[in-house]
């Protein structure tokens, strides 16, 4: 009876050393596994701040590696940690000029340009938030070369209430965060004996509780010049612990930079403004 409970307790042993043995194998792979994954972690910020560091070159214009003038670029990433261990840290940039764009952030009484080149016909934009826009039409008189600018305004959330806003374009809404405007129907009502050319709309945001939207320009007839970069740029880095993380950012820019903010301040007079001819 004696030999029975020995054996029982030796099986009994023989259990719990194999219950504590997986789980220090357990706990051994998820201790490694932790660390992996903070090691990847931390390199991946790495790769993420170099391209991003890359792009703020390729913006600015100051990237020897990708004039201003090219449409695509292959640039090797230096600056890394553990270069030796690192087979391929190439970053693959493609640009492009595109008429439309979509969500474009605009900032609270910031400025967005839409170039025009003459173009006179409509453009038809779409929004996030509650939005009131003062849309200003810069122009030319081509006789004088007289510089002019006429103003609107859409609010369809009674942001400027109870004013009552005046506008010279007759916005054509489409639900409530987008609206469509014909160009010449305010200019040929502005100027109606004048030859004139369009030069540029300058879209600013009037908002509540937020301090951005985002701006899409949708259907353009033809004839609308380009009216932002794209940039994309895609990073292949094959990493010492044989990962090869998957990078890719894309970036809008406007290809005007806004007005001057004094300018478009003293425009918000729903009058006309006159530059004369220097």
């Amino acid at each position: 009876m004696k030999k029975t409970y020995q054996g029982q307790i030796l099986i009994i042993l023989m259990l719990a050393l194999a219950i504590i043995s997986i789980m220090l194998v357990m706990i051994s792979k998820n201790v490694r596994r932790d660390t992996l994954d903070q090691i990847q972690s931390e390199q991946y910020e790495e790769y993420y701040s170099a391209v991003e560091q890359e792009l703020l070159k390729i913006i600015s214009g100051q990237s020897p590696s990708c004039p201003e003038t090219a449409t695509s670029c292959d640039i090797e990433l230096t600056g890394l940690q553990h270069l030796d261990g690192l087979s391929k840290r190439m970053l693959y940039v493609f640009k492009d000029e595109i008429i439309n764009f979509s969500d474009i952030v605009v900032g609270k009484d910031k400025s967005i340009t839409i170039p025009l080149d003459n173009y006179r016909n409509n453009l038809k934009f779409s929004w996030k938030g509650e939005v009131a826009w003062v849309v200003n039409i810069d122009y030319k008189i081509d006789r004088t070369g007289e510089y002019k600018t006429s103003q609107s305004i859409y609010d369809n959330f009674d942001i400027f209430n109870p004013n009552s806003p005046i506008s010279c374009l007759n916005f054509t809404p489409y639900g409530t965060n987008s609206f469509e405007f014909d160009i010449k129907q305010c200019l040929n009502q502005e100027e109606p004996f004048e030859p004139y050319t369009p030069i540029s709309i300058r879209m600013k945001p009037l908002m509540r509780g937020s301090d951005s939207t985002e701006l899409s320009l949708l259907e353009p007839t033809s004839g609308l010049p380009p009216q932002a970069k794209v940039i994309i740029a895609t990073a292949e880095i094959d990493d010492d612990l044989g990962n090869s993380p998957a990078i890719q950012l894309e970036l809008q820019i406007p290809m005007k930079d806004p007005t001057l903010e004094i300018l478009d301040y003293a425009l918000r007079t729903n009058k006309t403004v006159s530059k004369p001819k220097p």
